[in-house]
């Protein structure tokens, strides 16, 4: 089945498919949404024994870890009712369209991106818009934040999450100030706090406050 979208903002990710309104946020294998995560962000790393290694570096072997793999692939086709694999022999993908309906973070990543390249062309007040669009899909918290993880890849992905979200808030008090309206003054104020709390060398987030 195609068109699924994957939450992973927050301490409660989710697959959904907002055509048919399933919905899976309850596996026995947290990690399982790690996998998920690590096979649409990283299409590249998909062979078997990197990901148990990335996933499951606590595993104690390299069986152990691949055994976890395989359940937590089992896990998700099970509570999907569908395969949504396209495993052949020592390769894990995500089969075409599986994530079809998004992700996202890489929604809120791309909707930036597009307001960025716009904003020469944009008034402050509809900049500031929408850049509060994607401020508010960014507020679920961080990425995979519920899951005991740590090393290279998730600790990575968890830094530029947040510096996505110090980006974006750090561009929402700018364009609100720019806009000049006095009773948004407080939410400038808040954004830009925000964006210092997440990254505070991001430059012009002190200054922001100021």
């Amino acid at each position: 089945m195609t068109g699924w979208h994957l939450t992973t903002l927050g301490r409660v990710p989710a697959l959904h498919h907002p055509a048919t309104g399933a919905r899976v946020t309850r596996l026995r294998s947290k990690r399982a949404f790690a996998l998920l995560a690590s096979l649409a962000l990283d299409p590249a790393t998909c062979t078997v024994d990197a990901l148990a290694e990335r996933l499951w570096p606590d595993a104690g072997s390299e069986t152990a870890a691949g055994s976890n793999l395989r359940t937590a692939l089992r896990l998700l086709r099970q509570a999907a009712g569908a395969d949504l694999f396209a495993s052949e022999r020592g390769i894990v993908r995500l089969a075409p369209g599986t994530l079809s309906g998004g992700v996202d973070l890489t929604d809120a990543r791309d909707a930036f991106d597009a307001i960025r390249r716009a904003s020469a062309t944009l008034a402050p007040d509809e900049r500031a818009a929408r850049l509060r669009d994607v401020a508010r899909a960014l507020s679920a918290g961080g990425f995979l934040e519920g899951l005991d993880l740590s090393g290279p890849w998730i600790d990575g992905e968890r830094a530029r999450a947040d510096a996505l979200r110090a980006e974006v808030h750090l561009s929402l008090a700018l364009a609100l100030e720019e806009a000049g309206d006095p009773a948004e003054r407080r939410a400038a104020f808040e954004a830009a706090a925000l964006a210092f709390s997440l990254l505070p060398d991001l430059k012009g987030a002190e200054s922001a406050l100021l």
